[in-house]
């Protein structure tokens, strides 16, 4: 079964999207609720023949029924407590849309092998200043990168309570770069976790490696499958099989 993580990933990365839904079906006699603040709090409507039902894009969590006393923050609190957006709101709620970060980056370092599409979808966003970059969610500043630092291992070692880090990639993923972290070995000569190793080890190809390739093999695809798979499918085919399988 399809993974809410991976199936609501569009959603949760593009606000607009989440408008959208709203357009086609939604009752009319519900509008005594506001579509922006359901928006901005990460809910979008499930479409005809639902009723009032949205799903929060963060926690999967369905809401429905809704009367004309309902507070939407209220209510998605007291139903979904663990709710990466009621846990930790993002800091900077500007940015919360994979395009926007992206084209925060204007500007970004040309010779940097950190490339902007992959700091982006590593929740990212660029200060203009040097090759600083800030979560928009956690508000965590990473610089100084190395030519082989991953955006989106680093993010995770640095910043592992990132509800959004969590909400999107998974407790496990966190879990599995703390685990490195903690036994302090670099990422390039851990033995004891390969999906890691190989990951580290497609950063230091010398082709360009893609964030979908290194989500993949950190999910524990075998990097030689990854990189034909790559080859054979294309980046968007390849991360349709693999990463939103």
């Amino acid at each position: 079964m399809d993974h809410p993580r991976n199936r609501l990933a569009p959603l949760r990365n593009d606000s607009k999207l989440r408008r959208e839904t709203f357009q086609n079906g939604w009752p009319p006699e519900k509008n005594f609720l506001s579509i922006d603040e359901l928006v901005n709090q990460g809910f979008y409507f499930l479409g005809p023949g639902n009723g009032d039902r949205v799903q929060c894009v963060y926690c999967a969590g369905i809401l429905s029924n809704w009367e004309p006393n309902d507070n939407i923050l209220t209510e998605h609190k007291r139903n979904f407590p663990q709710c990466p957006m009621m846990k930790s709101p993002c800091k900077f709620a500007a940015y919360r849309d994979l395009s926007t970060r992206k084209s925060s980056f204007t500007g970004w370092p040309p010779q940097m092998r950190q490339k902007p599409d992959d700091l982006a979808e590593a929740g990212l966003f660029y200060l203009g200043q040097g090759d600083k970059a800030k979560c928009f969610w956690c508000g965590g500043m990473l610089s100084e990168w190395e030519a082989n630092d991953i955006p989106i291992v680093e993010h995770a070692k640095s910043f592992p309570q990132c509800q959004w880090l969590v909400a999107s990639k998974g407790k496990e993923f966190v879990e599995r770069i703390q685990q490195h972290v903690q036994q302090g070995t670099p990422l390039q000569n851990v033995s004891t976790d390969q999906t890691v190793a190989s990951a580290s080890s497609l950063a230091h190809a010398a082709s360009p490696v893609s964030s979908a390739q290194l989500e993949a093999v950190l999910m524990g695809f075998d990097q030689l499958t990854v990189s034909e798979a790559m080859k054979t499918l294309g980046e968007k085919s390849f991360q349709k099989v693999f990463i939103e399988f």
